[in-house]
């Protein structure tokens, strides 16, 4: 799978009153995802037949909602992995972390998605188009400290003795 999370999201209270609609509120941010969001944005007048989305980030994780309606969110990673994934309850989340290219379509008429990101746009982090995606390298960690080597037994036997103190009479 393409480092992409589905979950029905228990910080999301839902509140069906009959007669009335529903109200669903999302109550601590913080304890529910995996990151801290410091940017919410949504998509309006989707319609069936349109898509969106494209870009994957190099550093920043995104998850999404369908907040009425229902959409299809195409993804694969660098290593080819696929997947579709179909959301069309107001209580899911998918959550995606750097590196996924995401495509957006089979919109319910008058469909409403939710994305977060846990970090402020930058145009830098974005890849686009596919092309760049599929060339993007992320950068390597820098190498661990490597533990040194356990001595050896020619080594200890070259390395010279401690005195042992000798006890006075």
């Amino acid at each position: 799978m393409p480092s992409a999370v589905t979950w029905d999201v228990p910080l999301l209270e839902h509140h069906p009153e009959p007669g009335r609609g529903a109200l669903t509120v999302i109550n601590d941010l913080q304890e529910g995802l995996p990151f801290s969001p410091t940017r919410l944005f949504w998509l309006t007048g989707l319609q069936p037949g349109m898509t969106r989305g494209g870009p994957a980030h190099k550093r920043q994780s995104q998850p999404f909602s369908v907040l009425h309606g229902a959409a299809s969110f195409s993804l694969y990673n660098q290593a080819g992995q696929h997947e579709v994934v179909r959301l069309d309850r107001g209580v899911q989340l998918l959550a995606l972390g750097p590196l996924v290219w995401v495509t957006l379509m089979e919109f319910a008429p008058g469909t409403v998605v939710l994305a977060m990101a846990d970090g402020p746009y930058d145009e830098q982090d974005y890849l686009r188009p596919e092309e760049a995606f599929r060339q993007y390298r992320a950068p390597e960690p820098p190498p661990a400290v490597a533990p040194a080597p356990e001595p050896t037994t020619s080594d200890r036997q070259r390395r010279p003795r401690r005195a042992t103190p000798v006890a006075e009479p």
